[in-house]
């Protein structure tokens, strides 16, 4: 491999190296946000789900029609819609998908939220690993023991850094493919001034070796290339000089010989 290829290939790989580093940078950088539009997001949807749930409690709206509502709610919105008691267990859901099969969410005791005085929202891993974000809302009062509903949760699965890497990776693509471009013409202009003066001293060099020493190459380049280009001249100089001093002798010795005293 030339030095010319050498140094295209090592410009194309810090490209790539840099732009790996950034896109994961990135990726962690953006998870954090998008869990925050997530749960803006959740909660917009999860009010006025609750806010159903209090008409039940207020006796303005039928059991029935209460998870009609329900459904259509996480169906709309792909959202999983859990009460729980106080001790955290699922007492009820209602789940996205639930007409075509899919089966309820198993979530651990500990995972979820129970006996909160006011709403909150945060993130919990179901049985499966899969995690969720969630909007909580308190359906009874902290002195209420005999509740049989304690909260009502409001969860959709949390997009993972796949989800991201989808959103990000044509403008990344895009990105790439400009600075590779710019990168290539950057990397030629900066290796001609590297192995242009190489080349130099290259085919100087090949002339020396055919009897040629009148080559002097010239003095470009970066600092240690030019100090290559000052030490192959000096070197070319006293080659040249101890070659005619050569030759002198060679031709005094023949005269002598020629013509003996």
């Amino acid at each position: 491999m030339s030095l010319r290829t050498r140094l295209f290939v090592s410009y194309v790989l810090i490209v790539v190296l840099c732009l790996c580093m950034v896109a994961v940078s990135v990726t962690v950088l953006l998870q954090g946000y998008r869990d925050s539009l997530a749960m803006a997001s959740l909660e917009d949807v999860a009010r006025p789900v609750y806010v159903q749930v209090l008409s039940l409690v207020r006796g303005e709206v039928t059991t029935s029609e209460l998870w009609s509502n329900m459904r259509e709610q996480a169906e709309k919105n792909d959202i999983h819609i859990l009460f729980s008691n106080r001790r955290g267990d699922i007492v009820s859901q209602v789940t996205p998908g639930a007409s075509s099969g899919q089966p309820p969410i198993d979530v651990p005791r500990e995972e979820l939220p129970s006996r909160l005085s006011r709403s909150e929202q945060g993130s919990f891993v179901a049985s499966g690993g899969r995690t969720f974000l969630y909007s909580a809302y308190p359906l009874s009062k902290p002195d209420q023991t005999t509740a049989t509903v304690d909260t009502l949760i409001i969860a959709v699965p949390r997009g993972g850094a796949l989800a991201v890497w989808t959103t990000l990776f044509r403008p990344f693509l895009l990105a790439g493919l400009i600075a590779l471009v710019v990168s290539l013409v950057i990397a030629i202009l900066l290796a001609r001034s590297v192995y242009r003066p190489i080349q130099h001293v290259t085919e100087a060099v090949e002339k020396i070796a055919q009897g040629q020493y009148d080559q002097e190459v010239p003095v470009a380049g970066p600092r240690e290339v030019r100090g290559l280009a000052v030490s192959f001249n000096q070197m070319v100089k006293q080659v040249k000089q101890s070659q005619q001093r050569l030759r002198h002798f060679v031709a005094d010795v023949s005269h002598q010989l020629r013509s003996p005293l």
